[in-house]
């Protein structure tokens, strides 16, 4: 899968496989970036989506991820929310 591909899937796919994997792809290198197309996905409740989203979120230098890692950080999921605040430097 290209990234072009991912990141179409991420703005148009519910299908939590296809966008986990999709997120997968896009992980490796910083990015400076808006993470805007990944604003619809902080509302999804898969546990394993969430937690590749905050690894992928860690690799952006835009303020907005610094502000969609907060909003993670309020997850339900315990691996979620504290990996989140070890990202932000909270733990």
């Amino acid at each position: 899968m290209s990234r072009k591909e991912a990141k179409d899937i991420l703005v148009k796919s519910n299908d939590d496989d296809e966008l986990w994997k999709a997120v997968c792809r896009l992980q490796g290198k910083w990015k400076r970036e808006s993470p805007q197309y990944l604003e619809r996905l902080l509302e999804f409740e898969d546990k394993y989506l969430l937690i590749e989203l905050v690894e992928l979120l860690s690799e952006y230098r835009h303020p907005l991820a610094k502000n969609y890692l907060k909003k993670l950080s309020t997850s339900l999921h315990d691996d979620v929310k504290e990996l989140s605040l070890q990202y932000l430097g909270k733990i």
